[in-house]
């Protein structure tokens, strides 16, 4: 479809799949006025709501991806399309301070025909923030003296969430400890399956490389 009407087309017609999905439940009320006042009626206007909606978006999510893709893929230099391809592993950069934690996926490019390199940086599907440090000691053998001691930490913990699906994920907690026997300092790291919640912080969207989605 691209090739045939262009990108600009393409992706009005996705913009427009999406006002449709938009349109398809504000009218919600007229659709019912079409059928019978009945609870049959009312369950297959409701049917027919549900399809058009999630075909809209579907429709319209999939066009405006497949625009973005082909936009990325295109060489900068060359100019050629679907010529970009991953040339090493992705990096996995950390940055941890007592303020903040900071988990970015570095991805590099290169070119297929011109041999052009470039660099993207995302969070892609995991979420990095601080924790709150437990304030009661706990009891645990020290890697340094070798004796069973207290210990307390000295900095808020580093949580990575790394989502498994829409409604789970892995939690990866490092807690920093300090034994108060002989002030040794170590990094400790758990694991465990959270399932989302309300409560948790809202997820800051950035920008992440259409590329990704279709390598």
């Amino acid at each position: 479809m691209i090739s045939l009407l262009g990108g600009n087309a393409v992706e009005l017609s996705g913009m427009l799949c999406l006002m449709l999905a938009v349109i398809s439940l504000l009218s919600i009320e007229k659709i019912f006025f079409l059928f019978e006042p009945s609870l049959e009626g009312r369950l297959h206007a409701s049917l027919a709501v549900i399809i058009l909606f999630s075909s809209f978006t579907a429709c319209g999510h999939e066009l405006l991806l497949s625009t973005d893709y082909v936009k990325a893929a295109r060489c900068s230099e060359c100019g050629k399309e679907f010529a970009c391809e991953e040339r090493e592993k992705p990096d996995i950069k950390e940055v941890s301070t007592p303020d903040y934690y900071y988990v970015t996926v570095i991805r590099h490019w290169k070119c297929r025909y011109c041999g052009c390199e470039d660099s993207s940086e995302s969070q892609e599907n995991i979420e990095s923030r601080k924790g709150n440090r437990n304030t009661d000691p706990f009891r645990s053998p020290c890697r340094h003296c070798r004796k069973n001691t207290l210990h307390t930490e000295f900095k808020d913990p580093d949580i990575k969430e790394l989502k498994t699906s829409s409604s789970t994920s892995d939690l990866i907690i490092t807690r920093y400890c300090q034994c108060e026997h002989c002030g040794h300092r170590s990094v400790r790291a758990e694991k465990e399956e959270h399932i989302n919640a309300a409560d948790m912080p809202v997820k800051i969207k950035t920008i992440e490389d259409p590329r990704i989605h279709r390598h």
